[in-house]
């Protein structure tokens, strides 16, 4: 059976689609095909069900797509937070624009004196024999964005994983809570050598796509690719310039995660403070600010050794000013992030790459806006 859907897939490959339904369609495959594999070993002996090895999961350097699917059973610990009213429309309580009149059939009751004829549901009306009318609600909706960044600052970790495995997960975590919610569902997923745009979609053609690019292959399997010299020689950080594409993908009213360690954000960059500030104003934006404990604290003197994977580089003993240079980056990116946050009114949490992901998320998804836990992430 699954050979037979693998060989569906490699024929579907050449015909020309539209993008978006391609993905869809291929994360549906694969989806289906670990339930399948799943089902397979759950039927068979324990004896003769063959070892599994978790090493890969464990390191932390990568994340396959069935892990994101397995965070879907672990959504009942987080709750999601109401959403904030916005200044300049007080009289709004919800931040979900409206779809058509704003108004879903609910229910029929008996009409009463006052009531308006074009109101008047004919057809229990006729099956009755007593006049009645129909009762609306307000229909409204909620997109849910994320902007996950996956660029080179990210596949860094001293402890329990990768800061884009943090990022990958906790999106995956807030992208099966949104869908438990029946929101529409949609983002960015970028590094520096591709970018994928899925528009808020519900149900799971926006989760299944998305799911699917949040995955990280494992350090072997990547292919090397080297960065475009459009991307080398740009004007901005690649940061910023996803974001103002997020500001425009956002509909108006929607509840953003922006997951990044905001690496390239420089203390003092108006126009980095302006597209967030735009931002908050027409949607509920979360900055989840991703980092490693190492950041956070001087290098101890020592001899210590780095690596990407492949070359490998060793630093010896340096000066105090030199060993507490990262940890004053990282205490100003915070300052900056912290000082906006109180500015334009939203959601600012640091998440270490080894502390407890549901406990955290859970903290900031009740948090109040402009509050951060910055203070701990840097008595840690």
């Amino acid at each position: 059976m699954i050979v037979r859907l693998i060989t569906v897939k490699n024929k579907l490959l050449g015909k020309p689609k539209n993008g978006v339904a391609v993905e869809e369609f291929f994360a549906r495959l694969d989806y289906f095909r670990s339930w399948l594999h799943t089902k397979i070993q759950s039927r068979k002996p324990a004896l003769l069900r063959p070892k599994t090895n978790n090493n890969a999961d464990s390191a932390g350097v990568s994340c396959s797509f069935q892990e994101l699917l397995n965070l879907r059973n672990e959504i009942h610990a987080l709750f999601l937070s109401p959403p904030h009213a916005f200044p300049q429309d007080s009289a709004n309580q919800f931040i979900s624009a409206f779809r058509g009149r704003g108004l879903e059939y609910d229910t029929a009751r008996h009409y009463q004196f006052g009531d308006e004829v074009r109101h008047i549901d004919w057809r229990v009306t006729a099956r009755t024999l007593k006049t009645h009318v129909k009762v609306y609600h307000e229909e409204r909706e909620r997109p849910v964005c994320f902007l996950v960044d996956h660029s080179r600052s990210m596949h860094f970790a001293t402890r329990s994983e990768y800061k884009s495995v943090r990022a990958s997960k906790t999106a995956a975590l807030l992208v099966w809570l949104a869908k438990e919610l029946n929101e529409k569902v949609g983002g960015i997923v970028f590094d520096e050598n591709q970018q994928h745009v899925f528009k808020p979609v519900p149900g799971d053609n926006g989760v299944l796509p998305l799911l699917k690019r949040l995955q990280i292959e494992p350090i072997n399997s990547v292919k090397q690719e080297n960065i475009p010299e459009n991307v080398k020689d740009v004007d901005q950080p690649l940061l910023l310039t996803q974001l103002q594409r997020f500001n425009h993908l956002a509909p108006k009213g929607s509840l953003c995660f922006i997951v990044s360690d905001f690496y390239a954000l420089e203390p003092g960059n108006k126009t980095f403070e302006n597209v967030l500030y735009d931002l908050s104003q027409r949607c509920d934006v979360n900055l989840l600010l991703i980092y490693d404990p190492f950041e956070a604290q001087a290098l101890p003197a020592g001899r210590y050794r780095l690596s990407d994977g492949q070359a490998l580089l060793e630093v010896n003993d340096s000066p105090l000013e030199q060993r507490q240079h990262h940890s004053e980056l990282f205490k100003q990116r915070l300052g900056t992030i912290e000082n906006l946050s109180k500015r334009a009114g939203f959601n600012a949490h640091a998440i270490a790459t080894d502390a407890a992901l549901l406990e955290v998320l859970n903290l900031q998804l009740s948090a109040v806006p402009g509050v951060t836990n910055f203070n701990e992430a840097l008595r840690q």
